[in-house]
């Protein structure tokens, strides 16, 4: 099984840009992510997914995630389940 690094990295292509199966156009699973380690007195962290390169007037929030355990380091693929997604237009 890859480690979180491994898959963050497969999740783009070489030039930078997140492969077809993590966008609308595929099979839009979430992409694995990974973070380092927040500053020492963090006590949750939040995680905020926007996509800047949309062709829009703001930038397109894809997801917004609270209560992530500071210990927390990554998410795996499909981590961010549709079910648990709001759809946030401005």
């Amino acid at each position: 099984m890859p480690t979180p690094e491994e898959s963050a990295y497969h999740a783009r292509t070489s030039g930078g840009r997140l492969r077809g199966r993590f966008t609308a156009d595929g099979a839009e699973v979430s992409p694995p992510l990974i973070w380092s380690a927040p500053p020492a007195k963090t006590q949750m962290l939040a995680l905020v997914v926007e996509g800047r390169d949309a062709p829009a007037l703001h930038p397109l929030i894809h997801a917004i995630l609270w209560g992530i355990d500071r210990t927390e380091h990554s998410l795996s693929e499909g981590a961010v389940a549709r079910q648990y997604r709001q759809r946030l237009d401005r």
